[in-house]
């Protein structure tokens, strides 16, 4: 082919990466109606789905504080963007966290954002299109755009307004920069380059990652250059003015875009919300666990990438073509694959060994890996000296790639041509569902609680997040207490699986109770049946590309399975049933405490004391284990024991990876189960003074429930004693109750 024909080729991919990034961009809005915007003359609505996106549009609606921001687990960078065009896009007047309350605001926010969002994307498909032709030839440089162009998880990110669209863009402009900047050798590029550092660190700090960069490619460039021993000629280039003068600018960019980590550089270490850069840092390494990243607990940091992530994000066989193009750029290191693949480096080894494994962080590498990958196949198609046996592969492995990532990538954008999955629920529920039905549904950043059509439907929250929040403090009978007495008074119950489900079932260990009731429940033996599910699957043609090990990441955004289950007539036959299992579950701790509550009852102080120490050592979370080792202890009089297994107790009182304000509730219902009243006042005083006031309404709403349930089972007197327990929490604020003993 003639240079001429790859251009045109090259232009019509560039054209169809800009369709798909503009493919449903409107996705939203629909006609399903809640009573409430019905009720003020609406008759259509606006929804999105996207946390993180929520939270960049609200920091963008409201006046941007440089010296406090709103957030500092991201850069302001894209704020001051978003703000900036929504400026011109939405009235004064309608600017303000309130814009998306209402359907006809937040529908104009909200697409101010994503067509920014799809700008960037678009963007970043031409500097990959300049890098490829630049550096390899036409035939590579086609191939190079057509997987970004084409991979879902780029159009996927090109859909919302988030950090790592911008990100990928800097970050790429920044590996074609420093590439122009050696080559020249001109102070201007280089200064180019520090101040896109500096940009590009202000959308995420992992920016700062392209110094070292830069560094590399300097020296490099500049080691053939000089003689002597290797130390001078190192030390010369390090200590060039160019290089010198784009680490100045690079920290007087970011210090110009983010003031406030110069003027008060403690925010950065404020560990208060998980809008907080630190409070990230702890959840992303796993120092701190939540919901969303238990699904990375038994993953192997690195390698799940590759196995699991990279084939979302492109497909399988695109994703062997990367690890073969790494490999190929390995054994040629031509200065541009290098640079290319210190940046994968670099980045990389950082992400990739992060307890929390998203795929969303994978997609700023997708434009340089396609260069390494597009840069193979061309040469193996193509290469003048290597045999014709080789052409023929590489020209079928190139058409299976081309073919495969092309059929993928053109089923996930038609996602965005369908009603999403939670409002196609949320119809059926509206339309089709009894009127006053009792329907059950989740809390959680993907639940579909905020779409039940109340009052037409009657909604009943299920409090499944605290058998997270208080994992260690509830016994498996506790956890299915709480489930059943929920959804006892629900006719239905609907939920996503990439909100809890997949989490929960993916750590049985950690939540034994959780991961079996979702399991059971997805399997319709909770005494539940199946209705109707709901979905958006990436099919084209009639074939479906969606997966059958789904990743919270790539679906909770744009494409979860919705389940809507009907309560079957044997509902309590069912739990006893489940009950009766979970009681003799080796992962429960309940049996084994139970069988230290009856020593203890039968005046075997001895016997319940070595039972109960071996059930701690059985079940070392079990928490409430260690309160009744420590009551154990005090009764034979053995105060050191007594104190270092109250210290046990306590010890989650400081572990963020648990609700505090949920441990005293938990600690009272497992000792409900155990028919233990007399020491949950003692248990719970405890948690009740020592945690701060901002927890206070939260505590006394709990120890409510912990009254009733006491009353329920006829223990009316430790009833009262818990629900003066409630009232005091509501007026001593901040006054902390340490009692002199912890037990009756």
């Amino acid at each position: 082919m003639k240079t001429s024909h790859y251009r045109a080729c090259l232009f019509l991919v560039l054209l169809l990466g800009f369709a798909l990034r503009f493919t449903g961009l409107s996705r939203g809005t629909s006609d399903f109606v809640l009573p409430a915007d019905e009720a003020r003359g609406l008759s259509t609505a606006f929804y999105h789905f996207h946390p993180d996106e929520t939270r960049v549009l609200l920091a963008a609606l409201e006046p941007i504080d440089v010296l406090d921001p709103a957030f500092t687990v991201y850069g302001l960078l894209p704020v001051y963007a978003l703000r900036a065009a929504l400026s011109v896009t939405m009235p004064e007047g309608d600017l303000g966290r309130a814009a998306l309350n209402h359907p006809a605001t937040a529908r104009r926010a909200v697409m101010t954002a994503r067509v920014l969002a799809a700008l960037f994307s678009c963007l970043t498909l031409l500097v990959a299109a300049h890098l490829a032709w630049r550096y390899t030839d036409p035939l590579a440089a086609c191939l190079a755009v057509l997987f970004v162009a084409l991979a879902p998880g780029v159009v996927q990110q090109a859909h919302f307004y988030i950090v790592d669209g911008p990100f990928s863009l800097l970050s790429l402009a920044t590996v074609v920069l420093v590439l122009r900047a050696v080559e020249s050798r001109g102070a201007m590029q280089y200064a180019a380059v520090g101040v896109l550092v500096g940009a590009t660190a202000a959308v995420k700090l992992t920016g700062l990652l392209l110094g070292p960069l830069l560094a590399f490619a300097h020296v490099r460039a500049r080691l053939a250059d000089g003689e002597g021993p290797w130390p001078k000629r190192l030390a010369r280039p390090l200590l060039s003015r160019e290089l010198w003068l784009a680490g100045a600018l690079a920290v007087i960019t970011l210090s110009c875009l983010e003031p406030y980590l110069v003027a008060d550089p403690g925010l950065i270490f404020r560990n208060e919300t998980i809008e907080d850069f630190a409070n990230s840092a702890e959840i992303a390494s796993g120092e701190v666990l939540r919901p969303w990243t238990l699904v990375d607990v038994h993953t192997v940091p690195y390698l799940h990438h590759w196995t699991h992530l990279f084939p979302l994000v492109v497909g399988w066989p695109l994703t062997l073509v990367f690890l073969a193009g790494v490999a190929h750029a390995l054994w040629r290191r031509s200065t541009p694959s290098l640079v290319a693949l210190v940046w994968i480096g670099l980045y990389f080894g950082l992400v990739g060994g992060l307890h929390a494994k998203h795929v969303r962080y994978l997609v700023p590498l997708v434009p340089l890996l396609s260069f390494l990958a597009a840069d193979l196949l061309a040469r193996l198609s193509r290469h003048r000296r290597w045999p014709k046996p080789w052409h023929l592969t590489g020209s079928l492995l190139t058409s299976v790639t081309v073919a495969v990532t092309a059929a993928y990538g053109l089923a996930f954008a038609g996602i965005y041509t369908t009603e999403d999955s939670r409002l196609q629920a949320a119809k059926y529920i509206q339309e089709k569902l009894p009127a006053a039905s009792a329907v059950a549904a989740e809390s959680g950043g993907f639940s579909l609680a905020a779409l039940i059509p109340d009052p037409d439907q009657r909604l009943v929250r299920l409090h499944e997040s605290r058998l997270f929040g208080a994992r260690d403090y509830l016994t498996c009978w506790a956890a299915q207490d709480l489930l059943h007495r929920q959804l006892a008074s629900a006719d239905y119950v609907v939920f996503a699986d990439a909100n809890r489900y997949l989490q929960y079932t993916a750590v049985p260990d950690l939540l034994p109770a959780a991961a079996d009731f979702y399991t059971r429940l997805r399997a319709g033996e909770m005494g539940f049946d199946l209705v109707a599910e709901f979905s958006n699957p990436a099919q084209l043609l009639g074939i479906d590309f969606s997966t059958e090990r789904p990743e919270t990441s790539f679906i909770g955004y744009d494409h979860p399975t919705i389940f809507l289950m009907q309560r079957r007539p044997d509902f309590d036959r069912v739990w006893a049933a489940w009950w009766s299992d979970l009681e003799r579950d080796p992962r429960c701790p309940d049996r084994s405490l139970a069988l230290a509550v009856s020593l203890l009852k039968s005046g075997d102080l001895p016997g319940a004391t070595s039972q109960i120490r071996a059930t701690g050592r059985l079940y070392p979370e079990a928490r409430i284990a260690s309160f009744l080792e420590a009551y154990l202890h005090m009764e034979r009089r053995d105060t050191g024991l007594e104190q270092r297994a109250l210290a046990h107790f306590k010890a989650a009182y400081d572990d963020p990876s648990h609700v505090t304000f949920m441990i005293p509730w938990a600690s009272a219902m497992s000792l409900i189960g155990l028919d233990l009243h007399d020491l949950i006042t003692s248990a719970m005083t405890y948690g009740h003074g020592r945690l701060h006031a901002k927890h206070g309404r939260s505590l006394a709403v709990l120890a409510i429930e912990a009254g009733d349930a006491l009353n329920a089972c006829g223990q009316v007197e430790h009833a009262a004693t818990v629900y003066e327990l409630a009232e005091q929490v509501r007026i001593k604020e901040r006054q902390k109750v340490t009692p002199a003993r912890m037990y009756p």
